[in-house]
């Protein structure tokens, strides 16, 4: 399936966003490079309860390798905030992401079965959605602290469950 961006209205609804709305059809000739970084306020203006906070940097490079196809190249690097789901505390996780996403500029591509290919939305390319899926699909399934950097009371908690049972 197409990774159609199933948050694609959360940029027009805020304007903090509009930098990361990117006209792929301005790109022929040269490739496009941009930067980001991304803090708490990206992740808090971003419809989602995953990550609360970070401190990334994004390097981007955009370039045209077709008849309405384009290429997306990441280079993400930072940390995020994340809740721990030992003792639901703030665990701060590094991030490192190296991903290339295909763009599409054609209607008939919504059939597209390679989940690396994005559709554009009348030639844009909307960057802010894509980085949060890259840095969110990077995190560990087990986010947690070392058993000695948890909450004290939770885990003496946790231990007292675990001996009544």
């Amino acid at each position: 399936m197409a990774n159609i961006q199933k948050n694609s209205n959360f940029a027009a609804a805020m304007p903090e966003m509009d930098n990361f709305k990117i006209n792929a059809r301005s790109v022929k000739a040269a490739p496009l490079h941009r930067t980001f970084h991304l803090d708490d306020e990206f992740f808090h203006n971003l419809e989602q309860d995953e990550i609360k906070g970070g401190d990334i940097d994004a390097e981007l490079t955009l370039r045209h390798t077709g008849t309405d196809t384009y290429e997306a190249a990441y280079a993400i690097r930072g940390t995020v905030i994340v809740t721990c789901d030992r003792c639901l505390d703030d665990l701060v996780l590094p991030i490192a992401v190296e991903e290339t996403r295909i763009l599409k500029d054609d209607p008939a591509a919504r059939e597209a079965t390679d989940e690396r290919i994005t559709l554009l939305d009348g030639g844009y390319y909307d960057a802010a959605w894509e980085l949060y899926e890259l840095i969110e699909l990077s995190l560990p399934l087990q986010r947690v602290h070392d058993v000695d950097d948890c909450d004290p009371e939770v885990i003496s908690r946790l231990h007292a469950a675990d001996n009544e049972a």
